[in-house]
Parts: structure tokens; C-alpha cells; sequence
């Protein structure tokens, strides 16, 4: 070897494609510290936010609710794309009220056990954010970066997406419905859920069925009033 051989940069190895175990892996817990701080604070919320390992129980959910999702093979394929996406996942145990979330930017997915009932429950709202992280990924990011997307533009677009991703979700619950009828409990009270098993009941076509949840969607009181707040800020100042 030649002096000169020492200043060769020599190829890296790739790294192996990061696995559902992976993913399970990189489990933590979020809280926070002082619980009687009001959620509307937001920001100052989160400075009060603490994290830890999680517990052999927490763990063993994750498996289970992994488990559930991997019962079909459309999760079992989202559940390989998103950790070979290289995502982490958290536990939130703070007083929000917050099925789960999807940090496209800080690749975290959260997950809020507290709120549902089920395993199965909680693995449907993994369905939905893993679909969202999948969205940033390949289609989402693409859209902002290479698209001058005026604001109304913008708000339908992440609209679509949302709409879409419920109803995936939607698709998923009823695929797992038959070996977890606990999960009923969980996503009876939403209108695209609904439309979803209405279409499907009456005709057992499931592309009819995800059109019918998709529009149902823009119908749903709730999530407008929610998507009216989140871009009021944009629309100001723009």
C-alpha cells in the first residue's frame, strides 16, 4: 500500500434494509411532567415533555398491535416500507387527545394507547399515520417541493390526503374486523367508517367503498372544524 493509498476513500457498505423488528425497536415513551398544564399552551406543552424506555408491557403492545397490522398483507407491506423509511415510533402517555400524529420531518410516528380500547384499535390508527408517512415520502414532498401551490390549493391538497388516508384506515379496519370485532367499538363513531361498511355490506365492492368513505370525509363536522383551525394562521398571513 502506497502513502497516497491511505487518502482513497474506499465505498461505504449500504446498510441492510431496516426491518419490522427495527422499527419495534426504536419504541420510547412520551409524557409530560406537569399534567395540569392546559393543552391549549401547545408549544410551552411540549417544553414540559419528558421521554423514557418503555416498560416490558408497552413493548409487548407494540408487538401485538404490529401483529394485528401484519394479519393482511397490505399492513404487512405499509409495516416494511415505513421502517425501511427508516420511521420511529412513541407511546404518548400526556393528557392530549390525539389518536396519533406523523412527523414527516423528524420521522416519528405517535401513537396514544390511552385512547382506544384494543390492540386492534391502536393498530388501525398506526394504519392511518404509517399511511401518512408513506404520503410524505412519495408523493407529499414532492408536491410542495417542485409545485407553487397556492394556499387553496395547499388546504385541498392536505385535505385529499387526510380524506385518503382515512380511508385506507377505513379498508384496513374492515379487512381485521371478523378476527377483531373489538375494533368496532373504536371506529363506529366515524362516518367514513360508516359509509365504508355500508357500500360494502350492500354491494361487497371495496373500490365503491373507498369512494364512498373518501367523500364521506368532507362531510364529517368534526375534521373541518379542525382543518378551518389549523390553516386560519396561513390564510392570515397570506
Amino acid at each position: 500500500m502506497s502513502f497516497f493509498d491511505f487518502f482513497k476513500k474506499t465505498p461505504q457498505e449500504p446498510e441492510p434494509p431496516k426491518t419490522r423488528e427495527d422499527l419495534e425497536n426504536t419504541l420510547s415513551v412520551h409524557y409530560i411532567e406537569n399534567v395540569g398544564i392546559p393543552s391549549s399552551l401547545g408549544v410551552l406543552q411540549r417544553a414540559f415533555q419528558k421521554q423514557r424506555p418503555p416498560q416490558e408491557e408497552e413493548k409487548k403492545l407494540l408487538k401485538e398491535v404490529f401483529d394485528v397490522m401484519a394479519s393482511v398483507p397490505a399492513g404487512k407491506k405499509l409495516l416494511d416500507d415505513v421502517a425501511d423509511m427508516g420511521f420511529e415510533v412513541y407511546f404518548e402517555a400526556a393528557a392530549g387527545q390525539l389518536l396519533g400524529s406523523m412527523n414527516g420531518s423528524a420521522k416519528k410516528l405517535m401513537l396514544c394507547p390511552r385512547l382506544h380500547t384494543s390492540a386492534a384499535a391502536v393498530a388501525v390508527t398506526a394504519f392511518h399515520e404509517m399511511t401518512h408517512a408513506v404520503q410524505n415520502e412519495k408523493s407529499h414532498r414532492q408536491l410542495q417541493d417542485e409545485s407553487n401551490l397556492n394556499i387553496a390549493d395547499a388546504i385541498k391538497f392536505d385535505r385529499a390526503c387526510e380524506a385518503a388516508a382515512c380511508t385506507e384506515e377505513f379498508n384496513f379496519a374492515w379487512q381485521i374486523k371478523d378476527k377483531h370485532p373489538e375494533v368496532i367499538k373504536d371506529v363506529s363513531q366515524f362516518p367514513m367508517w360508516h359509509a365504508f361498511a355500508g357500500e360494502m355490506e350492500k354491494s361487497g365492492d371495496e373500490t365503491k367503498a373507498m369512494r364512498a368513505s373518501f367523500t364521506a370525509w368532507y362531510g364529517y363536522k368534526n375534521y373541518q372544524e379542525a382543518y378551518e383551525k389549523q390553516f386560519l394562521p396561513q390564510i392570515k398571513m397570506n
